[in-house]
């Protein structure tokens, strides 16, 4: 019950925090934002950056390698721009996955165990000098 409270108040400023960022991003106010606006927020706008920062979920958004990617994540209706509905669903979403890790994290005392990735084989192709 407890993980459920935290859960629920961690979503609720998620949302909230993502409508605020929303605000912020939009800045001609259309109520959309395509890649080149949010790009500019987040080059021009250091509290953008500074909110950014703080959200694990959109730090991708500040690297140009995940930008596009992380932009079109975010973008559910694959139409080219992000509403204000877009981005908060995907903010919560993530927060929810997040929270839940750690709440399971927390249930056992420790976080969950990988699951063993298979060893890489090494090149059997040897170059010769």
């Amino acid at each position: 019950r407890a993980h459920r409270e935290k859960e629920t108040a961690g979503v609720a400023a998620a949302a909230a925090g993502a409508h605020e960022l929303f605000q912020m991003l939009d800045l001609n106010g259309d109520g959309a934002l395509d890649a080149l606006e949010m790009m500019t927020a987040l080059q021009d706008v250091d509290e953008v950056v500074d909110f950014v920062k703080a959200s694990p979920e959109l730090r991708p958004l500040l690297s140009k390698a995940s930008f596009m990617s992380t932009f079109k994540a975010i973008d559910l209706d694959e139409g080219g721009s992000v509403d204000r509905t877009e981005f908060v669903s995907y903010i919560v979403e993530l927060t929810k996955k997040r929270l839940r890790t750690v709440a399971a994290a927390d249930d056992n005392g420790q976080p969950q165990p990988k699951q063993p990735q298979p060893k890489k084989k090494k090149s059997s192709i040897c170059s010769v000098s």
